[in-house]
């Protein structure tokens, strides 16, 4: 894990913004780093604000597990991910 937080901020150095990277594990959780926050939040659709635009999870009993300035974690049953330009 560690070469992992290391590999993120070399290249974000290089490009000069977080790398945003998204993990979708099962369809229960979804990690989202490299982030600049949430736009919204209910328990049928996140968005999450990121450097490059947005990302939209749609499913049932979403909700924040986990965040920091780093990460956030998304547990509930995931139905749709979408990606979106700002």
């Amino acid at each position: 894990m560690a070469y992992l937080q290391e590999f993120r901020k070399k290249i974000a150095e290089v490009v000069g913004a977080p790398v945003p990277e998204v993990q979708i594990l099962g369809r229960t959780k979804c990690i989202v780093a490299g982030h600049k926050g949430l736009y919204s939040l209910s328990e049928d659709e996140v968005v999450i604000r990121r450097w490059d635009g947005r990302l939209l999870l749609r499913g049932r009993g979403l909700h924040v597990e986990d965040a920091d300035e780093e990460e956030i974690r998304i547990g509930g049953e995931i139905l749709a991910v979408e990606f979106a330009a700002e």
